[in-house]
């Protein structure tokens, strides 16, 4: 089912997807970049990317009874606006420019970011429609051009006062609508293979059961601490980013 990897393998690759999923429900965002960090020493991109992008919808659908009464429709809208019109434009950047370089700019904007996040500053007019539609003109672009596109707008939900529900709940609605039209030009390069397909529903049950205790757990703590814990993923991810640019 899983291909020439060993039963051990598959019993962490479940683990590994329980953990992510759990930070998943909880932040509403970093279980692709685990995910995608962790899988790659067995599976090549073109087998870890698509099963990822059905994982990514499978939480977000996971998660919107509990979220759905906060979704920021007007921030998404016009985020969703931004990233139609840029991902285009980060796909012509992947084809001429090296997707490591990309990541490094992109990975030391965004931790940037996160740095200044943690000083405790914040943008006072930071959802003017102007500035939500560029923050997902960027996500668009960082997307298209290295597959990081939800962190561009984590940066922009932190600093511009954005509560902790509406976060969650924005962003489930986002990877939906994002990964869903990549899994339709992933399908029609034939990248969906039954095997991924397998893998999916192999991973369905740890996933799952991630996002629900994720989910608990940010019920039970509210939103005491959330900024900091958001915050602190971020510069994880950014990090991340930056050294599997580098290496």
């Amino acid at each position: 089912m899983f291909g020439e990897v060993g039963a051990g393998f598959v019993a962490l690759a479940s683990v590994l997807v329980f953990v992510a999923a759990v930070v998943r429900g909880y932040v509403g965002f970093g279980f692709s970049a685990f995910v995608v960090a962790s899988l790659s020493l067995a599976w090549s991109p073109a087998e870890i990317v698509p099963l990822v992008l059905l994982l990514e919808i499978a939480a977000s659908v996971h998660m919107m009874p509990s979220v759905w009464r906060y979704i920021d429709w007007r921030q998404l809208g016009w985020t969703l606006a931004g990233a139609a019109i840029a991902t285009p434009i980060g796909v012509e950047l992947l084809y001429r420019l090296p997707v490591d370089i990309m990541r490094l700019v992109i990975s030391l904007a965004i931790l940037l970011a996160a740095l200044w996040i943690a000083s405790g500053r914040y943008m006072d007019d930071g959802q003017k429609a102007s500035h939500v539609f560029g923050g997902g003109l960027v996500s668009g672009a960082a997307n298209g051009a290295a597959g990081i596109g939800g962190l561009p707008l984590v940066a922009l939900f932190l600093s511009n006062r954005t509560t902790a529900h509406a976060m969650r709940a924005t962003l489930a609605v986002y990877f939906i609508v994002c990964d869903a039209y990549a899994i339709a030009v992933a399908s029609g390069r034939g990248l969906v293979t039954s095997l991924v397909l397998e893998r999916f529903v192999w991973c369905l049950l740890p996933l799952a059961a991630g996002v629900w205790l994720g989910n608990r757990s940010f019920a039970r703590n509210s939103t005491r601490n959330f900024r900091a814990i958001a915050t602190g993923l971020l510069m994880v991810l950014a990090a991340i980013g930056v050294v599997r640019a580098l290496v």
